[in-house]
């Protein structure tokens, strides 16, 4: 695999078709979540849980 770059489009040949698609859903699942995680960082969406249960209780 390699990729060319001629002017500002990048070109890449691929032989596995599904094993590209599922590296490029990959990605973009974790994109989504890196993105979600800045969001949350950046409004400071705090989440916190109380419990009113004490060391013994079960």
């Amino acid at each position: 695999m390699k990729p060319d770059i001629i002017g500002n489009k990048f070109y890449l040949q691929v032989t596995n078709i599904q094993g590209f698609k599922n590296l490029v859903d990959e990605a973009n699942r974790l994109s989504r979540e890196l993105n979600q995680v800045m969001h949350k960082l950046n409004n400071f969406d705090l989440e916190v849980e109380f419990s009113t249960k004490g060391k013994d209780d079960k």
